[in-house]
């Protein structure tokens, strides 16, 4: 029930949490419930317990309680959902809980380089550096350089997906399968130099983000994701969402994937802009107005109504090239790894990150830190950092405190 919950958007999982603490404060329910898991389960296994929030904290208490035998793993320096209720001193307060006897600290790495893991040790609280994890796996022995970017524009550029790139041809990884990550989406965007959609209202251009969407989402999961934006501005398209959300029109009409994707794919196919069989922008809008126009229902106003012309398609409909790395978010590669990745900071970020690292405060920027982590573990042979100017030799002593090495790299930005 919870994965169509999820996938439908019929309940929010907060609420069912809370339901489900509320159920077992109920002495009766909680005794015959308790008596039932025990008789099922031999053992409890959480994982990625970072993720939890207090009331999943308080549903695990209530396990160890019942007498089921119970273990937690998780690992506190990558707790980055505080924002959305995440726990974060909860989990080391959780931890206390837990006898010494019970309590078994992991210091092995089988995802990183050596080098990179001395580099994180250092992105952690200070009270946490204590030990720097072994590295185990296949790139234990990998040479390569933390190496940070340093620039001097007060944006993000392009310049810095190039460099990033030219590492990468270096060591020889492939381009596809090294993002380059940003606390942002537009960051990371503007580091691969692809446009950022500003005009969120216009459908015109919504309809043209969702296609390149869908031709910049490397792997399928995130295509499914780009398939039901397009779904959505389709459906929009069609006048079938006023009032409501996408998510409340596929319950209330009961859709199943299998109902409306395959016309979807087949619609994303023919809108793929290819300069070879397009000549411009204006070319792929007028194609997209014929193609679509059927899809209206009657006594719609004109597609020419709904799909306005608009300067900006250009930009939207540019193809990802072969020579670009991937742009991600640092949440949504969280759990992932990647042979390299390269990390966006933005100048007034870094400053309060490394105040953080160095001396504790201030306090509201320990979930920043955390995520900077997070995507800096991801890396297994080459770690880049994007820094500006004014941090990046702090930064670069701050790495070498636990012995990395790292090179600082200056890719001469210029003023934008």
């Amino acid at each position: 029930m919870q994965t169509r919950f999820r996938e439908r958007g019929e309940l929010d999982f907060d609420d069912a949490r809370a339901l489900a603490v509320t159920r077992l404060q109920c002495a009766d329910f909680s005794k015959r419930l308790s008596t039932a898991l025990a008789a099922r389960f031999r053992e409890i296994i959480i994982d990625e317990a970072q993720d939890c929030n207090p009331a999943d904290l308080d549903i695990i208490r209530w396990l160890r309680d019942a007498g089921i035998p119970t273990k937690v793993i998780c690992d506190p320096h990558q707790s980055i959902f505080e924002f959305r209720g995440g726990v974060t001193d909860q989990l080391f307060a959780f931890a206390d809980t837990f006898g010494n006897d019970d309590q078994l600290g992991m210091s092995g790495n089988f995802r990183s380089s050596g080098n990179i893991c001395k580099a994180i040790v250092m992105l952690r609280a200070a009270e946490s550096r204590n030990i720097v994890d072994a590295p185990f796996g296949e790139f234990k022995n990998e040479q390569a350089r933390i190496c940070i970017l340093s620039y001097s524009s007060k944006s993000v550029s392009a310049a810095i997906g190039e460099k990033f790139v030219n590492l990468l041809k270096e060591v020889q990884i492939d381009v596809a399968k090294a993002p380059v990550l940003a606390a942002t989406k537009n960051s990371a965007f503007n580091a691969i130099g692809r446009p950022v959609v500003k005009a969120k209202r216009d459908l015109t251009l919504r309809l043209a983000e969702a296609v390149s969407d869908f031709y910049f989402a490397f792997e399928s999961g995130k295509q499914k994701s780009a398939i039901e934006k397009f779904h959505a501005v389709f459906l929009e398209l069609q006048g079938r969402l006023p009032g409501k959300s996408y998510y409340q029109y596929m319950v209330e009409h009961d859709l199943k994937p299998d109902e409306w994707r395959p016309e979807m794919l087949q619609i994303l196919r023919a809108l793929r802009y290819d300069p070879e069989i397009y000549d411009d922008a204006d070319t792929w809008h007028n194609s997209a107005k014929e193609l679509l126009k059927p899809s209206l229902p009657p006594n719609s106003p004109s597609i020419s109504q709904k799909l306005k012309k608009n300067k900006d398609i250009a930009d939207v409909l540019r193809l990802p090239s072969t020579e670009s790395p991937p742009a991600k978010t640092i949440h949504s590669v969280k759990g992932m790894e990647f042979p390299a990745v390269c990390i966006v900071t933005v100048a007034q970020t870094l400053k309060g990150i490394l105040d953080y690292l160095e001396t504790g405060a201030p306090v509201e920027k320990a979930e920043m830190a955390r995520e900077f982590y997070v995507a800096a573990s991801r890396a297994q042979r080459l770690l880049a950092i994007a820094a500006p100017r004014s941090q990046a030799a702090r930064f670069a002593a701050h790495l070498r405190m636990a012995g990395a090495t790292v090179t600082v790299v200056d890719i001469n930005i210029e003023k934008q």
